[in-house]
């Protein structure tokens, strides 16, 4: 063995030493490597034998179940017990016609199953070779094999002698828990044979053949065993050296200063210590790096860990907080603070924000942004500016000005008297292309009660039309000039404008943009709140009247302009997909084109039309269930919401509404829906609820909810009365010959009308009832009513026609 350790890989065949140097070693050992010997079964054995002859090479042994047992005390010097292993070595199977082959064969024995399945590749890979004739063959044949079991007096002497091993050697026994005890306790006896440094582990999860079936656990309980030797070899207390430096402490009183011939061997001393404080520091860093690298966090991938890092620190609008748990997750350990300070992610994300009073940062924006930028490496970059004002700011933009082109989202929030920001910074940065931003969103928040004119970009506003990525603008109080040939944004997907003064006159503009999104899917058009105050445009009509804006992929539409003219326009010329949730604000009608049909209302299973103050149709793609409970329904989110300003008067709210169906009638666009839900108010006539239930032949399920005053009306439209050409007679048929569920909630009259109106009403349901129930149609009725309506009620004849489910209420 060489003197000294390397990294080199050792040749085959070691040179032999002379005869003086092995002499040297038997007497001292090596004294600059330390030798730990391991031994698994007769290895043990083996190595425990070499230890006992020569001590002073080993360190320690680790012995892995070594086959050391004592001389039988009656009987065959072979112990009987070996017989069994002898016969199966030599009945061994040693020779296969390829590795495969071996492989297959040996998998299948129950001797190969248990274990670890790199280790039986190693074995297939190692354990045998190849012969002249191409054959597979075992590297030990089975006779040696047998030999080496038959070979029992090795064991016995060992065992004789192990008492009398140096007890300088350290001992590290490990034995199995599966394999069942002998009775004789010679295991026990083994292990304790030396008591003085020894110890010993139990693997309970393993055989005989720890090595092959637990080498992970193996491997570290060896790691840890030469560990503790290392420590003790070279940092452990020496008794003799102790006992010296206690003495010299004693000998030198605090009284009695000594003199200067103490001084070299004073300076000695400390230099030596001093020397083992190094080297035990030195020990100490390197042992808590293993000891940290070993935690099972600390195995995770570096790139891993910093998706962790991104995940549990996600950014949001609080820069301060951001920095605080940033802090809290990374400064866990040294590792973990360089995992993140090289992980690029974490720091894409920039926020110049105005400095409050309390701010600690004063100076510090622009040498963040700067230090952000540079851990941030080229990774695409969230920039957010909110609320600017100082000059630092400026220089913040001037830093970030040279990284234009790393921008994925660009975010400036500004209040009226300092959106100057905006209009300065983007002409700055728009010389400049801008191929990685996907998202711009400027936004300009005027004090309250005040509504400046919105602030108007140049056309060069969007980085000259140079962004190929963007897909996501949102502007609120702040416009583009409409012009085609400077906006051209084919990958867009999601465009928001709040705050807008678009007029008519530029529609046609706004649809050839639109023309060129394919891939729209929000579309978000609010007017400014001082609209209606602004110079109004020559009333005019888009050119181009019959067209059609086709946008396929659209989601989400929601439209409020003050405007009935804009809204109309909008209506008439997209062409919206069924399944788009749309939101519209009207106010108005006179503006209102005929052609201006809500295409989105054809795929509409569920209606639900409120009147409180403002009439709001909400529309669902399914049924919903369970809305006839007298406490709040609980809804899924519409895919159509449609407000319709029924100004102050009821004469004009019954125009609105009234123009609104009329709109939509000849156009079957309520043919899906079979769900209607009516809520107040009190204003619909017979006219209305002819209007309303016209549009819907396939109703199946009609909710009435605290329409009160307006149920007779109701009930008197749910017949119609047709006259045959050229004859007198009148048939009366149900105007909904589909309908199978009618449910009724309310106090059905005010008090001072209750006399006159509720008998009408009563009698009015009970005809339409009698009618839908001979023609197939009606088959329930649910009511919640007060004692006085069910009083007047005729139950006995309602329930001749149909299912009657009634709730009396105490009101």
């Amino acid at each position: 063995m060489p003197e000294h350790s390397s990294t080199s890989v050792l040749p085959t065949h070691l040179a032999r030493l002379p005869d003086a140097t092995a002499r040297q070693r038997r007497l001292h050992g090596l004294r600059k490597r330390m030798v730990v010997g391991v031994g698994h079964s007769l290895g043990g054995c083996s190595i425990a034998r070499a230890a006992i002859d020569v001590p002073a090479l080993f360190s320690s042994l680790i012995l892995v179940e070594p086959a050391i047992v004592p001389h039988p005390c009656s009987g065959p010097v072979v112990d009987e017990r070996a017989f069994p292993y002898i016969v199966n070595a030599l009945k061994r199977e040693s020779i296969w016609p390829s590795r495969e082959n071996a492989r297959n064969v040996l998998r299948a024995s129950t001797f190969f199953q248990t274990w670890d399945p790199e280790v039986f590749d190693n074995y297939v890979e190692y354990a045998l070779y190849e012969d002249r004739d191409g054959a597979i063959k075992l590297k030990t044949p089975p006779v040696q094999e047998a030999l080496g079991f038959s070979d029992v007096l090795t064991m016995y002497e060992t065992w004789d002698l192990l008492d009398e091993l140096d007890e300088r050697v350290e001992l590290r026994f490990i034995v199995p828990g599966k394999q069942r005890q002998r009775e004789d306790g010679i295991r026990e006896m083994t292990v304790w044979r030396r008591p003085m440094n020894s110890s010993n582990i139990i693997f309970p999860s393993a055989g005989h053949l720890i090595v092959q079936e637990t080498p992970r656990e193996l491997g570290d309980t060896k790691l840890l065993a030469a560990l503790n030797l290392a420590i003790a070899q070279s940092y452990g207390p020496d008794p003799g050296r102790e006992q010296v430096c206690t003495e010299l402490l004693a000998s030198l009183s605090s009284d009695e200063v000594p003199s200067e011939v103490m001084h070299p061997a004073m300076d000695d001393a400390l230099r030596q210590v001093q020397e083992y404080v190094l080297r035990a520091n030195a020990f100490m860093k390197k042992l808590r790096t293993l000891r940290n690298s070993s935690v099972h966090i600390n195995r995770v991938p570096t790139e891993l860990l910093a998706e962790i890092f991104w995940h549990a620190t996600p950014p949001s609008s609080d820069r301060c907080r951001d920095i605080s748990r940033l802090n809290c997750v990374t400064h866990v350990c040294r590792h973990w603070r360089t995992v993140a300070l090289d992980a690029a992610r974490l720091w894409r994300t920039l926020q110049i924000n105005r400095p409050s009073d309390f701010d600690a940062y004063d100076d510090e924006p622009p040498s963040r942004i700067e230090e952000y930028l540079r851990r941030s490496k080229s990774y695409p970059l969230d920039v957010t500016i909110m609320r600017p004002r100082g000059t630092r700011v400026d220089d913040c933009i001037e830093i970030l000005q040279s990284h234009q082109h790393r921008v994925r989202k660009l975010h400036i929030e500004a209040q009226d008297p300092y959106h100057d920001i905006i209009r300065t910074f983007l002409p700055r940065v728009s010389r400049m292309a801008a191929p990685l931003l996907e998202e711009i969103r400027l936004e300009v928040h005027p004090y309250p009660h005040e509504h400046p004119p919105a602030l108007t970009l140049q056309p060069h506003g969007l980085f000259g039309g140079h962004t190929p990525s963007l897909h996501s603008i949102h502007l609120s109080h702040v416009s583009l000039p409409l012009i085609v040939e400077s906006i051209i944004l084919r990958n867009l997907q999601h465009l928001i404008l709040l705050g807008q003064v678009i007029p008519i006159t530029e529609m046609d503009t706004l649809f050839d943009i639109l023309e060129h999104c394919p891939d729209l899917k929000t579309l978000k058009l609010h007017s400014h709140p001082a609209l209606p105050r602004l110079p109004a445009p020559q009333p005019r009509a888009p050119a181009r009247t019959d067209r059609d804006v086709l946008l396929p992929s659209l989601q989400v539409v929601d439209i409020d302009w003050q405007q009935s003219r804009v809204t109309g326009c909008l209506l008439t010329h997209l062409c919206l997909p069924e399944t788009a949730n749309l939101k519209v604000h009207l106010a108005r009608f006179e503006y209102l084109p005929h052609r201006a049909a809500i295409r989105t209302l054809s795929s509409m299973r569920t209606l639900w039309i409120a009147n409180s103050g403002t009439i709001v149709i909400t529309g669902y793609t399914h049924s919903v269930e369970d809305l006839f409970d007298y406490k709040s329904p609980r809804t899924p989110k519409p895919a159509l919401s449609i407000m319709l300003d029924n100004g102050s008067r009821e004469e004009e709210a019954r125009e609105h509404f009234t123009h609104f169906m009329q709109a939509n009638r000849d156009i079957s666009l309520f043919g899906a829906v079979d769900s209607l839900v009516i809520e107040p108010r009190d204003f619909y006539l017979i006219d209305h609820w002819v209007s309303l239930f016209e549009c819907m032949p396939g109703l199946r399920t009609l909710h009435l909810r605290e329409v009160n005053r307006s149920l007779y009306s109701c009930f008197a439209a749910l017949c119609a009365s047709d006259t045959t050409r050229g004859q007198s007679v009148t048939y009366v048929r149900p105007r909904l010959a589909a309908l199978q569920t009618l449910e009724i909630k309310g106090t059905w009259a005010l008090a001072e009308d209750f006399d006159e109106q509720v008998p009408r009403a009563a009698h009015a349901l009970t005809r339409a009832v009698r009618l839908m129930s001979m023609e197939g149609a009606l088959q329930t009725l649910r009511m919640v009513v007060s004692y006085r309506v069910y009083a007047v009620l005729d139950m006995q004849l309602l329930r001749q026609y149909c299912t009657v489910n009634v709730t009396v209420l105490d009101y």
